[in-house]
């Protein structure tokens, strides 16, 4: 799949070739994977063209239907490189067809909605139930909320959860093969580094294993931070807890906080970035208010008060002894 700019016929045609072939070719691989991730991170147009097809796909049964007489796509396929155009031109048809046969038969049914914030930005949203959500830098969500249902898809990012709970209508946010379940609840996800965080503030969260295995019930001051197929679960006091919310108020809180932690979270904010060149320089730690979007105050107490150099270099500052 090909990094050359691309229209918009033909991001939709890629993205339906991406579909396919993970659903209905034999052994898709993790190499595979990445690469879908990648043509997915190039562009939010990428993003957006695969998951409405991903949606239509679940919504109206698009796999079984590609699998009637006529349409069915050969028994072992092979990589991208070997489908034809036509095939994929016709698939992307019936993708199409059997969409809008989905749309005309459930009109009720509304659109999977995608928000996103870029490096530095934040927004505060009113779902359709009255749901509140607040999406802090540089976060990609996906929702679909109807009379039946309100799943949520946190594909990137972070964001803060303020929940209207009905019993009858559970509140779902899957994230990297979990699934969050509210119970009346206001509750943080934080997804990056190959890992998620979700932090409750009041009620309860039942979050999942990710292998159908069961759920763990999260209470006001439970983190819980899964990575590599594990859970792990600590504690943090309410004031521990609104520090860790101090990007809603535009700041980042640092409590005896190592360099490298903080030079990571200011890079959250900011396509310039912060480096640190030696180990001994990323151990320091540091106290401190700073606003999110602003590191020069940060570099000057790391010049005034730890003695380090800092070196501008236009894209990026480099902070070393």
């Amino acid at each position: 799949m090909s990094g050359q700019p691309q229209t918009a016929r033909e991001i939709q045609a890629t993205a339906t070739d991406w579909l396919l072939e993970k659903n209905e070719a034999e052994g898709w691989t993790a190499e595979r994977q990445g690469e879908l991730d990648a043509w997915l991170e190039a562009s939010l147009a990428h993003r957006i063209a695969y998951w409405r097809l991903d949606a239509a796909w679940t919504r109206a049964d698009l796999l079984r239907a590609l699998r009637k007489p006529g349409f069915a796509p050969p028994a072992a396929p092979p990589r991208r490189k070997g489908w034809g155009f036509a095939f994929r031109a016709a698939a992307a048809c019936v993708l199409a067809a059997i969409v809008g046969t989905a749309i005309y038969l459930d009109v009720t049914k509304p659109a999977l909605k995608t928000y996103a914030t870029a490096v530095g930005e934040r927004e505060r949203l009113t779902l359709a139930d009255g749901s509140q959500i607040e999406l802090n830098t540089n976060t990609v969500l996906r929702t679909q909320i109807n009379a039946q249902q309100r799943n949520i898809w946190l594909d990137r990012g972070e964001v803060y959860f303020e929940v209207t709970h009905n019993a009858k209508k559970p509140f779902v946010v899957m994230v990297a093969g979990h699934r969050l379940v509210d119970i009346g609840t206001k509750f943080v996800v934080r997804r990056d580094d190959g890992q998620f965080r979700v932090a409750v503030l009041e009620g309860s969260v039942a979050l999942d294993d990710g292998k159908g295995g069961q759920e763990k019930i999260l209470q006001p001051g439970d983190v819980a931070i899964a990575s590599a197929g594990r859970i792990a679960l600590t504690r943090k006091t309410q004031a521990a807890l609104s520090d860790d919310m101090g990007w809603k108020r535009g700041v980042l809180v640092f409590d005896a906080t190592p360099l490298a932690e903080a030079v990571r979270e200011f890079n959250r904010y900011s396509n310039r970035k912060l480096i640190i060149t030696d180990p001994q320089t990323a151990a320091l730690t540091i106290d401190g208010t700073f606003p999110s979007n602003n590191a020069q105050a940060f570099i000057r107490l790391a010049q005034a008060v730890l003695g380090l150099t800092v070196k501008d270099r236009g894209d990026d500052i480099v902070i070393s002894k």
